[in-house]
């Protein structure tokens, strides 16, 4: 068995390998990385692993790998849900969705031929919007081989879900959330419960997400002392992105106090917020 080295890795005391069947299985992949949690019904987490793909392989022979060498993931699972962190996507209002026209408007948008992809859709109920996106047909195949019954959901989802949750308990008019990866971020920001901008920017430090920040910002006419601003996610980078943003917002507020507290995983400076993608409240 090849074996592979982990950026992070977490197992609770609490673990019991014999008993798989009672957890749900939690996947994602991206260029960077790769990474599962064992979760259960409440979110808690019991094992959690990381793996970058150091040697850049493409994502489905990289998947491969993981999958040859990670004997957990041949375990039978209560449910299994892959997140996938496809580039190609697109939020379009209910109203623009007859007929599931969202095939032809990602193939519009991206110039993609659908015999190369499968095409799916997440409905974000709370703002009347589905969330299309494009998945490679091949790694799509090795997914759904490999686990034969997979829910498929693409990351920005849960974390358009997350944001609306905190922005209700937050109860104030503009709220942004800035979700870290070390090699992108999504920036969304709702006003008065209404999702007012999302995107995903490529970044390489700490002052490319304050830069697009700002200008997004700016372009939108949203004065920075009338945000209330979170940082979540996890990257090297994530204390001088503090700092930096602290010179500019006066309103940063502290994700520890909003999201779920798990004694064990947060003693190994891991938290929910780090991971909201895959562990919604």
């Amino acid at each position: 068995m090849n074996e592979l080295k982990t950026s992070i890795f977490f197992q609770s005391p609490n673990f019991d390998i014999c008993h798989c069947a009672h957890y749900k299985l939690i996947l994602s992949l991206s260029a960077a990385q790769f990474l599962f949690a064992l979760t259960n019904e409440s979110n808690e987490v019991f094992l959690l692993k990381v793996f970058p793909n150091t040697e850049n392989n493409n994502e489905a022979a990289f998947l491969n790998k993981i999958f040859g060498a990670e004997p957990l993931l041949t375990q039978k699972y209560k449910a299994t849900i892959f997140i996938s962190q496809a580039e190609k996507w697109l939020l379009i209002p209910a109203d623009f969705l007859t007929l599931d026209k969202e095939e032809a408007y990602l193939e519009k948008i991206y110039g993609l031929s659908s015999h190369n992809y499968w095409i799916g859709k997440d409905y974000f109920a709370s703002n009347e919007l589905y969330n299309a996106y494009a998945v490679e047909k091949t790694l799509y195949q090795q997914i759904t081989n490999h686990y034969s019954k997979c829910e498929v959901l693409h990351y920005i989802t849960p974390l358009l879900k997350v944001h609306y949750m905190l922005h209700h308990r937050l109860s104030v008019l503009n709220s942004g959330i800035l979700h870290i990866f070390e090699e992108k971020f999504v920036y969304t920001i709702f006003r008065d419960k209404k999702l007012l901008f999302c995107n995903v920017f490529p970044i390489c430090n700490a002052n490319d997400v304050l830069y697009y920040t700002l200008c997004v910002n700016q372009a939108l006419g949203l004065a920075n002392d009338r945000l209330s601003l979170l940082i979540t996610g996890i990257a090297d980078y994530c204390k001088e992105l503090q700092q930096l943003l602290y010179s500019f917002f006066t309103n940063i507020l502290n994700p520890s106090d909003y999201f779920f507290k798990q004694p064990s995983f947060n003693k190994a400076n891991l938290y929910h917020y780090h991971f909201s993608y895959l562990l919604l409240n």
